[in-house]
This record gives C-alpha cells, sequence and structure tokens, in this order.
C-alpha cells in the first residue's frame, strides 16, 4: 500500500521532468483543391478549399499562372479557353470551360507536391449534352488517363472514370475519383474532340 502511495505522488514529478512519456494520436490531415469554371465570378459562391477560374474573362486572359489558393493555375499552351456560365444549381456545375470541334487547348494546375492525387472530373454541362468529350490528364508531358464519352442531356455529366451520371445530385453523390500518380508537379487537362468538350469542374485530394 505504502509503495502505490509513492508511486502515485511521482506521477506529476516525472511528467514535469519528462521522464513519463505521454502518446498522442497522430491526427491526419489531407489537402484539397478545386477549380469551378464559369464565365463570371458573382454568378456562383465557391465553397470549402474550391475557387474559380474565368477562362478569357480572368486575369491576363485566363492565361497561366494565376494564385488562387496558394496554387497557381491557367490555360498553359497559349490558347485562351472559352468559358460559359452554366445555369447549374451547385458552384461545381455552374459554367464550363469549353473546346469547339476539332480544338485542342489545355488546362494547368501546380501541384504543391509529386505524388499519388485523387481527382474528381465533371465532364459535361447544365445547359446541354454532348456526344463526344475527350479530356487527358497529363503528368507534364506524360499522359495519364484519357476519358471519352458522351453527355447525352443537359445536367448530364462524366464522372474521372468515365461513367456518365444523369443529374447533378447523381454525380455529386455517386462520381467515382481517379488515383493518378504525379512524378512532377505539374498537372495539366488537355480538352479536345471531334465536337465540344466541356468541363465544369476538377477536384484534387492527397
Amino acid at each position: 500500500m505504502r509503495q502505490l502511495l509513492i508511486l502515485l505522488t511521482m506521477v506529476p514529478l516525472l511528467a514535469q521532468t519528462g521522464l513519463m512519456r505521454v502518446q498522442r494520436r497522430a491526427v491526419s490531415s489531407s489537402w484539397s483543391y478545386g477549380v469551378d469554371f464559369r464565365d463570371t465570378s458573382g454568378h456562383a459562391t465557391d465553397v470549402g478549399t474550391n475557387t474559380y477560374f474565368l477562362g478569357t474573362n480572368d486575369t491576363g486572359a485566363g492565361a497561366y499562372p494565376i494564385s488562387r489558393g496558394g496554387i497557381n493555375i491557367g490555360s498553359s499552351d497559349g490558347l485562351a479557353l472559352t468559358v460559359l456560365d452554366n445555369a447549374g444549381t451547385d458552384p461545381r456545375f455552374a459554367g464550363v470551360i469549353y473546346t469547339g470541334p476539332g480544338q485542342s487547348k489545355a488546362f494547368k494546375i501546380e501541384l504543391p507536391t509529386t505524388g499519388t492525387y485523387n481527382v474528381r472530373l465533371a465532364i459535361g454541362e447544365s445547359d446541354n449534352g454532348f456526344p463526344t468529350h475527350q479530356v487527358i490528364i497529363l503528368d507534364n508531358s506524360t499522359t495519364k488517363a484519357t476519358i471519352t464519352g458522351g453527355t447525352s442531356a443537359a445536367h448530364h455529366f462524366l464522372d474521372a472514370t468515365g461513367v456518365e451520371r444523369t443529374s447533378e445530385s447523381d454525380w455529386i453523390a455517386n462520381n467515382v475519383s481517379l488515383s493518378v500518380t504525379f512524378a512532377s508537379t505539374t498537372m495539366i487537362l488537355r480538352l479536345g474532340s471531334s465536337d465540344y468538350t466541356t468541363v465544369a469542374y476538377v477536384g484534387l485530394t492527397k
């Protein structure tokens, strides 16, 4: 009994002197970033860590680099990305960047580090459907994934795996991300097909 009392009285002293270590649970954190594409900044309000890109209406006509949320973004190949405001009820669907038939244009995101990211895409738009979208994800100049497919109606969106989600709520509830490993810190989305390609949103987590 006396030994127990002595031990209990020593606990505060041991803690103060650092002789007793207290284990703490590490708190995991993740980095996230998203870009909502539209024509007018006030057309929608971005949520959380998402920001906006206004294409030719943005700083420097949208040319890279534009700093938003500590990350550089913008059109990267000297060809301005055209944008539209749409009737989407969520800021991720409130507008698009797009290319016309036979065009090819690129959007660049500067990643904070190399490594593996989960990429989410909403390919399509809230105002129209198009038969042949194509978006290529590149690690600098290296192709990592190609997403192709059609959206059969307005408010339909392909996710990053190419599955057509048949409403905004369907995309929100069921879209699937694509795991992409980047050896560089340069992510490029290249848009272009034989028809219109429209992209409403790109999101990243790590």
